[in-house]
């Protein structure tokens, strides 16, 4: 008897069968189904998905066979994964040099046909086979063993498919814990902050009562100014944290707006009224959507035309309409503009059009792809489009409430 030698890419075929997670788990439908469909159509009392794991030969599923392994050095399949591209036929394993004295030849006399045609990994390493056996000599028609090869082909498919879901499971894992560590960090990091934010509330009081009669008006002004916009980024630091901890909808936070008065707050919260001209629509318009949403996507809009700004004069324009299914909003500035090979990535994470702001500093590309996200979640879409050295215009959409199934 001769016993299958190991192939020589033996140790890297093992790291591909183990990737599937298959050897030593249940039986399975999908799999009993192919080798019984196997056993009928090759008229054989025996068929087998085989696995070679190590020194062992591990079955995922049988017909007519009542155990799960059996030795590698007995096995028929340790032979046939040595041409993973051909089907390995023994018509008379008692006529085989290579057989004739094997035990499930000679002893069980269960052995003595065998067709098996190799499965292999997504790589072409092969793993095992589908085979049949018979207990006496067979020849087999070309339809049949064509027949093999397709069902062959179905394992292939569904150890494939159990790869990919494994994959998916772990990365659903993986993103639920970064989802976890972040949800923690973010309220960390939103109580860190609302900190100082109190204290500069306190203080402005504290300077508005001590100094009243000191300050003129416009100094008075300005401290209300500074109580005003410290509640307001305390109150947009809450709804952020509310809109990225929770399992709501952004559909589930819609409220009434005004835009008018949520562009002027925002002007105030980066202190953008102070660099640049700011043309908003002089109309009254009341939206329905996510407030706290559409406050972020206009905070990198307007910070990014007026931090990236390289004229004397910074304006920024901004036009809304409406139909029936969207709210549309156009934010043009007169900065550098984009060339034209950036302008496929600036929505990507990490992704900056231009390599350093009016201050020198250098952009983290990360707010575009966030405003990108929240308009998807919105049920919206953006476009960006640039004259190099004039000026760079941002469309986007927002679908209204009629646009989100319950």
């Amino acid at each position: 008897m001769q016993s299958p030698s190991f192939p020589l890419n033996e140790n890297k075929r093992q790291r591909a069968l183990r990737s599937y997670r298959l050897l030593d788990t249940p039986p399975e439908i999908d799999y009993d189904n192919i080798t019984q469909l196997a056993s009928y159509i090759c008229k054989t009392p025996i068929s087998l998905i085989s696995l070679l794991d190590g020194e062992r030969n591990w079955f995922k599923s049988t017909v007519g066979v009542p155990f799960t392994e059996s030795p590698r050095s007995l096995s028929f399949c340790g032979h046939a994964i040595h041409k993973p591209e051909e089907v390995m036929i023994v018509e008379d394993a008692r006529l085989d040099k290579r057989f004739y004295d094997n035990p499930l030849v000679e002893e069980m006399k269960a052995a003595i046909f065998y067709l098996g045609v190799p499965i292999k990994s997504e790589e072409g390493l092969p793993l095992g086979t589908l085979c049949v056996f018979d207990d006496k000599p067979r020849r087999l028609e070309d339809e049949q063993i064509t027949a093999m090869k397709a069902l062959a082909k179905q394992v292939e498919s569904h150890i494939k498919s159990r790869k990919h879901t494994i994959e998916l499971q772990n990365t659903h894992r993986k993103l639920e814990k970064t989802n976890n560590l972040l949800s923690d960090f973010a309220a960390v990091a939103s109580h860190d902050i609302k900190l100082p934010i109190a204290s500069i509330v306190t203080t402005a009081d504290i300077l508005k009562t001590k100094y009243k009669s000191v300050l003129d008006e416009d100094g008075l002004n300005r401290l209300s100014l500074i109580k005003e916009c410290s509640f307001t980024i305390n109150e947009y630091i809450s709804g952020m944290l509310e809109m990225y901890t929770s399992d709501k909808g952004l559909s589930d936070d819609f409220e009434l707006i005004n835009l008018k008065q949520l562009l002027e707050s925002v002007q105030k919260i980066n202190m953008c009224e102070d660099k640049c001209q700011f043309w908003l629509p002089s109309e009254t318009h009341v939206l329905n959507s996510n407030k706290i949403a559409l406050t972020q996507i206009f905070t990198n809009l307007f910070t990014n035309a007026v931090k990236y700004n390289d004229k004397n004069s910074c304006i920024v324009n901004v036009n809304f309409s409406e139909d029936a299914s969207h709210y549309k909003f156009t934010v043009t500035d007169n900065g550098p503009g984009i060339p034209e090979e950036h302008l496929g990535n600036i929505f990507k994470l990490f992704k900056t059009a231009l390599p350093k702001d009016n201050t020198g500093k250098k952009g983290n590309g990360i707010g575009l792809s966030i405003v990108k996200k929240l308009i998807k979640k919105l049920n919206g879409r953006i476009y960006v489009s640039s004259e190099l050295g004039k000026s760079t215009t941002f469309t986007f959409t927002i679908g209204k409430p009629t646009t989100f199934s319950n």
